[in-house]
């Protein structure tokens, strides 16, 4: 008989796109996989650093036989991630999409996205784009899909931010000889999508009806979504928000010295301020993308991959732990 595979839990949170990353990783992995919901308590907004290892924060029951893998998004997962590892004597691995929030010496291995802007260390993967897919109905598209997100601070996304998405949009439908199809998500204010005329569209079926897609710039799920149908992507960019705490973050990260943003983030101190843009300048840059308003890229490029070289380090990871552990 062979080896049994590894273990994985899943640690899901209330936010889709997070969860259907995960999920992406862990079918990409191949090995059996437990989702729990992450079910929180009042105490899920202390900050990690005073949660620790702990299930302080969390309403759900754990119990051995514990995995050899647990896998979450974002940071209110971190504690009870940690809290598991302790329990299985450490034997457990711990990797993190996005940030943890936390000292990142507590995480076997960070997937960093290039909006987070991790630090430089061994136990980050710096991923160009988040891992959503869709799967879509190859067929010959008659619209210009607008996917419309929300306000996603520190962007601003207001009715005028809303107004300019709607006119530029329709401007390229009608350039295009195609027909605007407006969907919205839960996070899109009524207001927005009234004005916009979204529609009660399916999200999958709208995309499959694609010939080009417009994504708003507050999400980086959707975007990676809209890419992976190998449609034309447009990003319609957003400004940066000008409330006061949103200036104090920017205004500070971009004063404090390189070296000591790393040091600060690696030891769970700080987190740089979720900048957009450098996502967006990135895939620009690539040919990957364009941008509603813009000029017309000279070129389409495939978009950025890195899922398999994340499937390679966390079974790389797994590896490990069984040659310092053998049973």
């Amino acid at each position: 008989m062979g080896e049994a595979a590894p273990s994985v839990w899943l640690l899901i949170g209330d936010k889709a796109g997070d969860a259907a990353q995960l999920r992406v990783l862990a079918d990409a992995l191949g090995w059996p996989a437990r989702e729990i919901a992450l079910e929180t308590n009042r105490w899920r907004d202390v900050p990690n650093l005073l949660l620790g290892a702990s299930l302080l924060s969390s309403r759900a029951v754990f119990a051995p036989p514990w995995p050899d893998l647990v896998m979450w998004a974002g940071r209110r997962g971190t504690p009870i991630a940690r809290w598991i590892r302790r329990a299985s004597g450490g034997r457990t691995r711990l990797v993190n999409l996005g940030r943890p929030w936390a000292p990142y010496g507590a995480v076997n291995l960070v997937i960093g996205m290039p909006q987070y802007r991790p630090p430089p260390r061994s136990n980050v993967l710096a991923a160009r784009l988040p891992f959503n897919r869709r799967r879509v109905e190859r067929r010959s598209g008659d619209h210009v899909v607008l996917l419309v997100g929300g306000p996603a601070p520190p962007l601003a996304f207001g009715i005028a931010e809303a107004r300019r998405i709607g006119a530029d949009a329709r401007s390229l439908a009608t350039r295009e000889g195609l027909k605007l199809l407006v969907v919205a998500s839960r996070r899109t204010p009524r207001a927005i999508a009234e004005m916009l005329g979204a529609t009660d569209a399916d999200y999958g079926e709208a995309l499959s009806s694609a010939a080009r897609i417009v994504v708003t710039g507050d999400s980086a799920s959707m975007i990676a979504d809209a890419l992976s149908t190998g449609r034309p992507v447009d990003i319609a960019p957003l400004p940066f928000a000008r409330a006061p705490l949103s200036l104090l973050a920017r205004g500070l990260d971009a004063a404090l010295p390189r070296a000591l943003v790393s040091a600060t983030q690696s030891l769970g101190l700080w987190e740089r301020p979720r900048d957009m843009p450098s996502l967006w300048r990135a895939l620009l840059a690539g040919g990957h993308v364009g941008l509603l308003g813009g000029a017309e890229p000279s070129h389409r490029a495939p978009p950025p991959d890195d899922l398999m070289e994340t499937v390679a380090r966390i079974r790389a990871l797994i590896l490990k732990q069984t040659e310092t552990n053998p049973l």
